[in-house]
């Protein structure tokens, strides 16, 4: 709404909250619903981040005699320390599939239930394999009671 958007709910409250008034000049008025009125009350907030033109393009970089697509995306991406388990996860003859999830669990983003039943999801976060505990990463790869037995079953140590 403060940058003209063309979204159907900016269309309305132009129309039908601003009537005419630019957004910046609008009162804060005491009858209007709460919703509009925490609107009203963030632009101090947001005004430092929008600009009152069109977007310009500029390269904060090493100057450049010749574009290099690397440069430019070594340039932006941000730099983090190699995590230790990466070339386990990484490998040449890796499945992208199963590095793929194995990274998830590593950074514990897998969708568990415990995940899924904090957004509201699911209305239950028992593990499903042995209806013990919430299930979690920790409890799907180091306490549930069934992985255990699997895990002695195959043999592994």
């Amino acid at each position: 709404m403060l940058m003209k958007s063309a979204a159907l709910w900016v269309a309305w409250a132009v129309a039908y909250r601003c009537k005419g008034v630019d957004v910046w000049q609008l009162k804060v008025n005491s009858s209007s619903s709460w919703a509009w009125r925490k609107v009203l009350l963030l632009r101090p907030k947001v005004q430092h981040l929008l600009a009152r033109q069109g977007d310009k393009m500029f390269w904060e970089g090493k100057p450049m005699e010749q574009y290099s697509a690397k440069r430019v995306w070594t340039t932006l991406r941000p730099k983090c320390s190699k995590q230790e388990w990466s070339k386990l996860i990484w490998g040449k003859c890796s499945i992208p599939r199963f590095s793929f999830i194995s990274w998830l669990i590593m950074i514990n983003a897998l969708t568990t239930r415990s995940k899924l039943f904090r957004w509201g999801k699911i209305s239950d976060d028992q593990c499903l394999l042995c209806g013990f505990s919430s299930e979690s990463r920790e409890h799907l790869f180091f306490a549930c009671v069934f992985v255990q037995q699997l895990v002695q079953v195959a043999g592994v140590s």
